[in-house]
């Protein structure tokens, strides 16, 4: 029987024995893109709602399949029911959003008897986020750094800045170029507040050149002439464009 069951695709089999089968087989392989997900996670505070829902829409896509089979009038009905059901849920990371299309993909070929595809699916889709995960930590290890720099509005010192760019950096970009100036204060408010000066503002991020330090960077950046404020930081897993 079960290898009847692995070595066809026909959905008209409605023993106990095949749907015992296709729901166990479902949760193992759900199971194993939560772990997969588990491993592969960076987020800091873990969305339990998030995996459980991995692990139970591959049960419930197993379900629906055996259970419309292959009636066009139960697949017809089924697609009317389910239209009223309103999906509120939102997933903005498109990498949670594949592992849950994974698990409804797992269930659905299950529920359909297709245990080939199901498990050689899931088993190469868990293969290649374990790939990416180690990819991303590798790249994760360079630093980003992100230079702001403020300016007299009239300073004619963005060449130098790039130089220094250049000199300091492997990668760069300026992605923020902008003039600032004060706001008129209100009356009664000239002694309680410090009016803030006009200033030409660029932002860069940069990846450094191995070997260098931050600090000879930012001390050749304050003995430009018309520097009037910098800020220099550092993250992780950020990109430059």
């Amino acid at each position: 029987m079960f290898e009847t069951l692995f070595t066809t695709n026909e959905i008209n089999q409605d023993t106990t024995l095949a749907v015992v089968v296709s729901i166990l087989s479902s949760i193992f392989l759900s199971f194993m893109l939560v772990l997969t997900y588990r491993i592969t996670s960076r987020e800091v505070v873990e969305r339990k709602e998030f995996i459980q829902g991995i692990a139970l829409i591959s049960i419930v896509a197993t379900m629906i399949m055996q259970a419309i089979g292959d009636s066009l009038a139960r697949g017809l009905g089924m697609l009317g029911a389910l239209s009223i059901i309103r999906f509120r849920t939102s997933l903005t990371s498109p990498r949670n959003m594949a592992f849950m299309f994974a698990s409804l993909a797992a269930g659905i070929a299950c529920g359909v008897f297709g245990f080939t595809i199901a498990f050689i699916g899931t088993l190469a889709f868990c293969i290649v986020a374990l790939a990416l995960a180690w990819q991303g930590d590798h790249a994760a290890k360079q630093l980003v750094g992100d230079l702001r720099i403020n300016l007299e509005p009239d300073s004619d010192m963005r060449e130098q800045v790039e130089g220094l760019m250049k000199k300091y950096t492997t990668r760069h970009k300026l992605y923020e170029f902008r003039f600032t100036k004060p706001k008129p204060l209100a009356p009664g408010q000239e002694g309680t507040r410090k009016q803030l000066q006009a200033t030409q503002e660029l932002n860069y991020k940069f990846l450094l050149k191995k070997g260098v330090n931050a600090q000879d960077l930012l001390r050749d950046v304050e003995q430009l002439s018309d520097i009037i404020d910098q800020r220099l930081r550092f993250a992780q897993g950020q990109e430059v464009l």
